[in-house]
Parts: structure tokens; C-alpha cells; sequence
């Protein structure tokens, strides 16, 4: 399974790939939001795991709009929320 993460900051990116990577997965970052849209576009993830919030990397409605718009590539997404 091909998972792309779609983060800033550089610590959790590191902990989530490593995380994921013991579990077999094949992880990807994208640093910003043009990155992770040409990622997709080049080829499209199992799954994306995406910054959304006022200071991640999508404010709350691009991410929202993004999800929507990579779901009718045939993706599947489920919304998440951490405080």
C-alpha cells in the first residue's frame, strides 16, 4: 500500500514514514500542497494522509475541496482530526 503524507513539519514526517515503513507501507511526503498535487497527479496513493487546519499546510476548506476532488479519481478518504 502506497501512502502519501502531506505535512510541514519535518519531525512528524519522519515519525509517521518510520511508523508506517515498519508496517510494510511505502510512504511518501509532499512538503506542500503543489507537491502533493502533482504527486497525485504522476500517480494516485492508496491513501493520503493531509495537514488540514488553520496552520497545516491546507486551510480547512482546500483540504476539504482537495479530498473531494481526488475522490472522483476513484480514492477513498476518511477525515481525521487530532488536536
Amino acid at each position: 500500500m502506497k501512502i502519501l503524507l502531506v505535512e510541514d513539519n519535518e519531525a512528524i514526517i519522519m515519525g509517521l514514514q518510520y511508523l508506517l515503513e515498519q508496517e510494510g507501507y511505502i510512504c511518501q511526503a509532499a512538503r506542500r500542497r503543489r507537491e502533493a498535487e502533482r504527486m497525485v497527479s504522476e500517480q494516485l496513493p492508496d491513501l493520503m494522509l493531509l495537514d488540514i487546519g488553520p496552520k497545516g499546510i491546507m486551510a480547512v476548506w482546500e483540504g476539504i475541496h482537495a479530498a473531494a476532488i481526488w475522490a472522483t479519481t476513484g480514492a477513498t478518504w476518511a477525515e481525521v482530526t487530532a488536536q
